[in-house]
């Protein structure tokens, strides 16, 4: 693959991923809405219905961002290597490589599950709270 072959699966990696987090967010946001405003017409066997549902959907999309990730991270690998054995790298790649952010390994976990378990959190508390 060629330098700029390679920039591209790196920004469409990146860029499927943050649509796959802005996609989550807005479901999450949803059930937000619906922990809310609709609690009161829930049931027990809609609640674990609902609660299954969340924590598969968000199963699946913590694996397909896992996967983008992993693409990513070849790439940075394959760069490098371009960079070892070749005189000119791009400005770009050189950027990217100098930027690389290790902090997803950390901070995405984070906040994907402290986002799950709150939104979860407040459907079983505005459950609850209706029912008593």
């Amino acid at each position: 693959m060629t330098e700029a072959d390679l920039l591209y699966h790196l920004s469409e990696a990146i860029n499927r991923m943050w649509t796959l987090m802005q996609w989550w967010a807005s479901i999450s946001f949803g059930l937000l809405l619906v922990a809310h405003f609709a609690a009161d017409k829930l049931n027990k066997y809609l609640m674990i219905f609902l609660s299954l549902l969340y924590f598969g959907f968000t199963a699946v999309i913590i694996q397909i961002l896992a996967k983008n990730y992993g693409v990513a991270e070849a790439v940075y690998v394959d760069l490098a290597g371009i960079a070892e054995s070749s005189d000119t790298i791009s400005t770009t790649s050189r950027f990217w490589l100098e930027n690389r952010q290790s902090s997803f390994q950390f901070l995405l976990p984070v906040t994907l599950s402290g986002t799950f378990l709150s939104v979860w959190g407040y459907l079983i508390y505005c459950y609850g709270k209706k029912r008593s």
